[in-house]
């Protein structure tokens, strides 16, 4: 069977939005993220891939 794919990079931008960035937060909680990627084939199969993110907050010269 061959495959056909194609790769597509893409960025998500949190500017404006409150998150928050820390790990650990006075040992009481801690938060994580997750990127949802849903994909829907010719054949309307469904494929669901979920990856934990960890998000940073940079310098705002840095842009």
């Amino acid at each position: 069977m061959e495959v056909d794919y194609k790769v597509h990079e893409f960025v998500i931008l949190f500017a404006g939005k409150d998150t928050i960035d820390s790990q650990n937060i006075n040992n009481k909680f801690s938060v994580k993220y997750y990127l949802n990627l849903f994909l829907v084939d010719k054949e309307d199969r469904c494929y669901i891939k979920q990856q934990e993110m960890t998000l940073y907050k940079l310098k705002e010269e840095t842009f």
